[in-house]
């Protein structure tokens, strides 16, 4: 009798229809992956500058710009970059576009390009959503980690040899 209803049990689960479906939902993101990130556009400077922004003063561009891309460096890779624009694009633990506007004093805009995670059959629905205190935390935690960076040889001269 036991073994009849233990039979009985496993055809529910084994008859064809009844298991769990696999949903392959394809993103952005996945396809960019899939391309090697071929034909992948930065978002628009007006877009950039919607994100969050921290001036350096007393800095050059070409100092902000190189500490842009060693801290880029240093969390994931550069996609994209253009000096003359002044806008970066960088992948790590989420993709990010990066605006230096050349103006006295330098700034930064970073702006997190959440469109990526977007379904492309539904565009309304994203895969991956994150809380808005924790992209902004993204957002400051970078531009902290670049503030390092863009000062540590004038605030620590001490930690660098000058070859004179």
């Amino acid at each position: 009798m036991r073994k009849n209803f233990v039979l009985l049990m496993l055809s529910l689960f084994i008859v064809p229809g009844c298991g769990p479906k696999v949903v392959k939902t394809e993103t952005k993101m996945y396809q960019l992956f899939e391309r090697d990130f071929e034909q992948f556009a930065a978002s628009g400077i007006d877009k950039i500058k919607e994100g969050e922004r921290r001036s350096f003063p007393h800095v050059e561009f070409d100092e902000v710009w190189d500490s842009v891309i060693s801290v880029l460096m240093q969390q994931g890779v550069v996609l994209r970059s253009a000096k003359e624009s002044g806008v970066i694009v960088g992948m790590g633990s989420v993709p990010l576009s990066i605006f230096i506007e050349r103006r006295e004093p330098v700034n930064v805009y970073v702006n997190i390009m959440l469109d990526i995670y977007k379904t492309s059959d539904e565009l309304e629905r994203a895969v991956i959503e994150f809380k808005s205190s924790k992209l902004n935390r993204i957002s400051e935690n970078f531009l902290d980690q670049l503030a390092t960076q863009v000062y540590a040889e004038k605030k620590w001269k001490y930690l660098y040899i000058n070859e004179r």
